[in-house]
């Protein structure tokens, strides 16, 4: 439902034409945050990066964990 008063911030990337441009990136986004927010509202949800030539990608780890105190 669109009420007049909605900004419209709608996009188009080639031929595709997203709602907004809020796109989560792949790794950063996880399924527990649907219990938080309505995935509905997202323009996109990036899966994974996709590239023309083969490439190495980043060494492990991708993350690590610090203790805190």
């Amino acid at each position: 439902m669109r009420l007049e008063t909605d900004i419209d911030m709608s996009v188009k990337i080639g031929e595709l034409t997203l709602k907004n441009p809020i796109m989560p990136a792949s790794g950063t986004f996880a399924e527990g945050l649907s219990q938080v927010m309505d995935f509905d509202r997202l323009g996109a949800i990036v899966t994974k990066t996709v590239t023309r030539e083969v490439r190495a990608g980043n060494p492990t780890p991708g993350s690590s964990s610090a203790q805190t105190a």
